[in-house]
């Protein structure tokens, strides 16, 4: 152990120019706040950040933060967990309950200290619902190891346990072990004590580059308490308690963060969900996932709402974009809580997609956008979500202007356009998704509709009062012919056409 700290020291010099402020992010109502004006958590996930740290490449890891600060991000989404047995592997943090690896813990001290460096505010991730990393399931065959008589009958007896996969191949057993079953890590009181000890160790924990208690940084923003927890509970019940006691525990240590739950946006009931987005996915709110959105906003101790949106893997049609973010922004509000969109990613079509989930986030006054996922150039990508800045993809351009948009917010400084305009829609020509994006310069009743050359309505994509501002909007145009069709806008008296080309 000493040499790999010694080895560890060597490739990480203690000396880190940091440049951040000593100011925390706050919450104040239905916002996020920073020294007194409303913060915009605008970024991106990179999950992996602290892989590349224990592996020492420092390059790499420069090249994402230096990256994001040049888009304009003001946050990174990225994990502070890596459980499992394996002592030879340098990267895992708890090698069994309460038994850390300094080398690890060390290097995400030193992912903290250069995103500090970079005015980059950390929202940081205690356990994984999926097998990754360890995932809660690590806990619970923890707990099953305990016995040699449960580990033979284990052996002779273990029965096939279904898997609950998500997007990009994330998955977990629901009875890990002939014993226990996943959702004994919400509810096993031996589990939920190395929880909290694992918690309270990294909350007390003093990084060796800034020399503060991770309760004292200001540079990490927000705490989750999980990766998109879930459970076979269909009430919602067993999460919501569990969320309860794990954030008081936090806040009992902490009371400088936020404190969020890290959650899909999933729910056990149709209402208050608009109609059209339950029609479009009933699993989301059946109570399938066993976790209520409705339910953990509502919880005293939780300060940020939580969702994560992959509608390309989630099976939403393009409207069901904006209905998603609105329909989780007016719970969040309701309740006082700011929202933050945890994770969003997308593989193909990811421009026009990126931008009205964007445009929405913005004009629905969301505390935070974090996009799946910033990497390197070069950078394996398994799942097909990665991006990597700057580039010739013109989803650069486009982060760089939603960073800014919400840096004129936060600044009083943004001013609404001052005459109704329709862009050229993007891309043109296009296969079967284009962002159609328009100005308005005040609150008023939008209509957009698509009609072929021979002037019949294809579809109506806005028909409603919108607020001042720059909107996006996505046509789908999978089940018409190749051809040219036209775009038209009303905004009062306003009637403005676009040109739009599909080539199949």
């Amino acid at each position: 152990m000493k040499l790999a700290l010694l080895f560890f020291s060597l490739l990480f010099p203690i000396a880190i120019t940091i440049a951040q402020d000593s100011s925390f992010v706050q919450r104040d109502g239905a916002l996020l706040t920073l020294t007194g004006k409303p913060f915009y958590a605008v970024g991106a996930n990179c999950y992996y950040l602290h892989d590349l740290a224990v592996q020492g490449d420092t390059v790499h890891l420069v090249e994402v933060l230096r990256a994001a600060r040049e888009l304009g991000f003001t946050a990174i989404r990225t994990w502070a967990f890596n459980d499992g047995t394996d002592s030879t592997n340098s990267a895992i943090m708890q090698f069994a309950p309460g038994r850390y690896n300094e080398s690890a813990l060390r290097a995400l001290d030193y992912v903290i200290a250069k995103a500090k460096e970079y005015s980059l505010r950390l929202v940081l991730t205690f356990v994984d619902n999926w097998d990754y990393y360890g995932g809660m399931n690590q806990y619970v065959r923890w707990l099953d190891s305990g016995s040699l008589a449960k580990r033979f009958l284990q052996t002779e007896n273990m029965v096939s346990s279904p898997t609950i996969t998500s997007v990009g191949g994330r998955s977990y057993l629901v009875q890990p072990t002939s014993f226990y079953t996943h959702d004994d890590f919400y509810r096993n009181a031996t589990i939920k004590q190395w929880y909290k000890n694992y918690v309270s160790m990294l909350l007390n924990r003093f990084n060796v580059y800034t020399g503060r208690a991770y309760k004292n940084e200001p540079a990490i923003m927000l705490w989750e308490l999980a990766n998109e927890p879930r459970s076979s509970d269909p009430s919602g019940n067993l999460i919501a308690g569990w969320i309860q006691e794990m954030a008081t525990f936090v806040k009992q240590i902490d009371r400088a963060h936020c404190v969020g739950t890290g959650e899909e946006g999933h729910d056990v009931q149709r209402t208050p969900y608009t109609t059209a987005l339950f029609a479009a996915q009933q699993w989301m709110f059946n109570g399938s996932a066993g976790i209520s959105y409705l339910k953990n906003i509502q919880l005293d101790a939780i300060d940020v709402a939580s969702v994560h949106f992959y509608p390309e893997d989630w099976g939403f049609v393009p409207g069901a974009v904006s209905d998603w973010i609105q329909d989780h922004q007016r719970m969040a509000f309701g309740q006082q809580k700011p929202l933050l969109i945890g994770e969003v990613g997308i593989r193909k079509q990811r421009a026009p997609f990126f931008d009205a989930v964007s445009s929405t986030a913005f004009s629905e006054n969301t505390s935070g956008l974090l996009f799946w996922q910033l990497a390197y150039a070069g950078q394996v990508n398994p799942d097909g979500y990665q991006f990597f800045c700057p580039s010739s993809d013109p989803l650069c351009g486009l982060l760089s202007r939603t960073s800014s948009l919400f840096a004129q917010r936060r600044l009083s400084s943004y001013s609404p356009p001052s005459v109704v305009k329709l862009f050229a829609n993007y891309p043109n020509p296009f296969n079967y998704i284009t962002a159609l994006s328009f100005d308005i310069p005040s609150s008023s009743f939008v209509n957009l509709e698509v009609f072929d050359m021979l002037g019949r309505k294809l579809v109506s994509l806005v028909d409603e009062r919108m607020p001042a501002g720059t909107h996006a909007v996505l046509f789908n145009a999978s089940s018409a012919s190749s051809g040219v069709y036209i775009a038209r806008l009303r905004v009062g008296n306003n009637t403005l056409f676009q040109k739009l080309i599909l080539l199949k």
